[in-house]
């Protein structure tokens, strides 16, 4: 299993959803039955996309990390934090 490196620009892919896709091909056998499906030689999402993304998001992704690579994901995070300070709350990192 080759390991699986993710886009340096993300915000520059003009498929962001198939990128991730097409990435799964290097997981193991149960993750790419659980993200991928192929309709008419097309990649799709699976019936477990979500779950998988979802458990991954809540163990391994790091939204500070990620906006170092997207700076559309930086500019969400500082407007959000914006409105959290705005309301007097707690900011989440």
């Amino acid at each position: 299993m080759t390991p699986i490196v993710l886009p340096v620009a993300p915000d520059e892919l003009a498929d962001p959803k198939q990128a991730l896709l097409r990435l799964t091909k290097g997981a193991s056998r149960e993750v790419r039955e659980d993200l991928l499906k192929t309709i008419d030689g097309n990649l799709s999402p699976g019936l477990g996309y979500n779950a998988r993304l979802t458990d991954w998001i809540d163990s391994a992704w790091s939204p500070h990390r990620a906006a170092q690579r997207s700076p559309s994901l930086a500019r969400a995070r500082l407007r959000l934090n914006e409105v959290v300070g705005a309301f007097d709350l707690p900011a989440a990192d």
